[in-house]
């Protein structure tokens, strides 16, 4: 009954969580959308998918790995559990080191023309580690259950950013789409501070924990990551793409502006996942009701988002926004089928299930890319809608297959 009772309270968490992330999610973007213009926000938007790319790529399965041992951890072992968050942390620096290298070797190598990739990768470079650590934070978390802290790392950032960008907007200052990326990173960083509070890393028995790590990365956390990689580092670049194929990258904000609010359709979900987690590794299948509350919620949500949509954007971003509102019809389709994807993947990733996930990311990842390439070419952002459609199809398929597979090996 306890037990019951915490995880509704977390559930409870982290919709409120969710709910006021996409407040200030949609006020800072309302508030960027005026500050810079439709092109100058496409940029921003831009620099939030390169983010975004980034804390996929420099995860390399370590954390992952770490993440799997704290879930399977003693809850008792304090020490041993410190001692994984510390080493966890110290590896966001370890890959941070090589995202540096690789960025100084590629301005070296090539000539950029580009100013606002350039503004990206070398003004923001001293804060992108905290990408990489946002990555950290949603895998170490949720592994050991920490939903306070997790709503927290979620949330915080969100709240800052809209307090300075409201504060540019109250005053009418003005405001560039480079210097409000190097804003945007720099909200993270008060989550670092806090987990160093909160979790109280240890680096002691360095070798013994790293070893331990690895192990579970090479076992277990490599084959996720590489799966990430293909179905996660793909939709991250959809933007990119959408800014290689356009004329300039307006179409790239109203692409994640429509992302940005078909997301609660994926969440949901999402944070059941998250909360059940735990709950997850010790069972054999997932309630039946629970299956059907998440079905019904994004059904009520889909309904709601095709309804009022149009009148939506007109009303609060204006005309020029308007076609945001025709890609959030579509996107709200895909949203559903990756959210009930995505919490399916909770159950299987909670039983070690890496190497099913990194075939079914193969898939997903390579057919969003192939769809990418080909439609967003023809039809532009609205083609990358179809893209991802296409991928959610094709990842709720996958995860069903492995899911009923396990669920008739275990239960007979």
């Amino acid at each position: 009954m306890l037990k019951n009772n915490r995880y509704f309270t977390q559930s409870l968490l982290l919709l409120s969580t969710t709910v006021f992330s996409v407040g200030f999610i949609f006020l800072y973007n309302f508030m960027l959308s005026k500050l810079l213009g439709d092109l100058d926000y496409g940029n921003f938007s831009l620099g939030v998918n390169y983010f975004n790319l980034i804390q996929v790529l420099f995860n390399f399965g370590l954390f992952y790995g770490a993440g799997r041992i704290l879930s399977l951890k003693d809850t008792n072992n304090d020490q041993s559990i410190r001692s994984i968050y510390g080493n966890s942390i110290s590896i966001i620096f370890l890959n941070y080191f090589i995202l540096c290298v690789l960025v100084l070797m590629f301005f070296l190598l090539f000539k950029v023309n580009d100013n606002f990739l350039k503004s990206v990768f070398i003004c923001s470079l001293p804060l992108l580690w905290l990408s990489i650590m946002n990555g950290h934070n949603e895998i170490i978390l949720q592994s050991r259950n920490e939903i306070f802290l997790l709503s927290i790392s979620r949330l915080l950032p969100k709240f800052i950013f809209v307090i300075i960008i409201g504060f540019y907007y109250y005053n009418n200052y003005d405001l560039g789409s480079a210097d409000s990326f190097l804003l945007y990173n720099l909200c993270f960083l008060p989550v670092f501070f806090l987990l160093i509070l909160f979790l109280k890393p240890s680096i002691t028995n360095f070798k013994y924990s790293i070893s331990e790590i690895f192990y579970e990365t090479k076992k277990f956390g490599f084959n996720v990551y590489i799966g990430s990689i293909i179905a996660v580092g793909a939709s991250s670049i959809t933007g990119i793409i959408i800014s290689m194929y356009g004329v300039n990258n307006a179409e790239v904000g109203y692409f994640n502006l429509a992302l940005q609010i078909t997301a609660p359709l994926s969440l949901v979900p999402n944070i059941l996942g998250t909360v059940l987690f735990k709950k997850f590794s010790q069972e054999l299948s997932i309630n039946t009701g629970i299956i059907l509350l998440v079905i019904g919620i994004n059904i009520i949500m889909l309904i709601i988002l095709l309804l009022f949509s149009d009148i939506f954007i007109l009303l609060v971003f204006g005309d020029s926004f308007i076609y945001t509102a025709k890609l959030i019809k579509w996107l709200s389709v895909s949203s559903i089928l990756y959210g009930i994807s995505d919490f399916f993947n909770k159950f299987l990733l909670s039983h070690g299930k890496g190497s099913e996930l990194r075939n079914a990311s193969f898939l997903v990842g390579g057919t969003l890319l192939i769809g990418n390439l080909v439609f967003i070419n023809f039809w532009g952002s609205l083609g990358a809608t179809l893209a991802l459609i296409m991928a959610g199809s094709i990842y709720l398929a996958v995860v069903l297959f492995y899911y009923n597979k396990f669920t008739k090996t275990n239960c007979g």
